[in-house]
């Protein structure tokens, strides 16, 4: 007999992200009908770096069928979400949050680009993303000076590489250090123009949230609302040819969304699409296929 849709069940997978201190200073678990929570924090615990960032399990569940149970199913995780208090530490509890609550989501028409198109703007409104270079226009007009900056550990983490060493001439955006933490790799971008003047830290150091890593001399520029505007659509970009990357190479908004027309479904077989090999119609095959038609008829 085939499975009854009983309900909608969302899972959120709260994970520990950039910014914040080492320590968990108030922990609150949401309750209530329908909402569970698997979690691995506690108030006063201090999260390794070494190991998954991945913290806790929201999983919420609203009973009946069709858009009504799936509009409960929605609201409900995300009152859970408020109602989860985590302090001390960052999570991405915010970007659940603007992933449920956009427009795709809310009509139920997530396709497997959503993120692809959509990642890095819903990223960029739940924490500041990294400084990206200057559009030339803005490097034109704007009026600069120099400054000495202090560039900040955003995480508790280990140092990986120095990338810039103490003289060397940046470039807003640029990658100063490397660190790591929770598996995760954090690049640490130049805030401005400039050169390194002194670099406090080495590779696998330990550093904690907030300690100097890089002492620059930087030029600053007073950026406008063009260089806001170019800066995302930088980072859109940025976001857009690493996924590629990660397919061989395949843009997944040319294979799944067209600028004209919007979301459309996928043509055909691509790097974003599962691909299954031919089936073998073979005697092994033969005599599989008669054994299962046999249970089939038993059951």
């Amino acid at each position: 007999a085939g499975s009854t849709l009983r309900g909608f069940a969302i899972q959120c997978r709260v994970s520990l992200a950039p910014g914040g201190g080492a320590e968990v200073t108030r922990y609150r678990e949401p309750c209530g009908e329908g909402v569970r929570v698997d979690a691995a924090l506690f108030e006063g615990c201090r999260p390794s770096v070494h190991y998954d960032p991945l913290v806790g399990k929201l999983i919420c569940f609203a009973p009946g069928d069709g858009d009504v149970a799936f509009q409960a199913c929605r609201e409900r995780t995300l009152a859970a979400l408020e109602g989860y208090d985590i302090q001390g530490v960052n999570t991405n509890k915010s970007l659940h949050r603007n992933i449920l609550m956009h427009p795709e989501f809310v009509n139920n028409e997530v396709l497997l680009s959503f993120m692809a198109r959509h990642g890095a703007a819903l990223s960029a409104a739940a924490a500041a993303s990294p400084p990206a270079p200057p559009s030339k226009a803005a490097a034109a007009g704007s009026a600069t000076r120099r400054e000495e900056m202090v560039v900040n550990a955003p995480i508790e983490a280990t140092v990986v590489q120095v990338v810039a060493p103490e003289g060397a001439e940046v470039q807003r955006g640029d990658v100063l250090v490397l660190l790591s933490a929770m598996k995760l790799e954090t690049e640490i971008h130049a805030p401005a123009d400039g050169i390194v003047k002194k670099v406090c830290i080495v590779a696998e150091e330990t550093v904690r949230s907030g300690q100097d890593l890089v002492v620059m001399d930087a030029i600053v520029e007073d950026a406008g609302a063009a260089a806001m505007a170019a800066h995302e659509a930088s980072e859109a970009d940025r976001h857009r040819h690493i996924v590629a990357k990660q397919q061989g190479g395949v843009d997944p908004m040319a294979v799944w969304y067209g600028p004209g027309e919007g979301v459309r479904p996928c043509a055909g077989p691509s790097a974003s699409s599962l691909r299954l090999p031919p089936v073998r119609r073979d005697e092994t095959f033969a005599k599989k296929e008669a054994i299962h038609g046999g249970l089939v008829a038993e059951l």
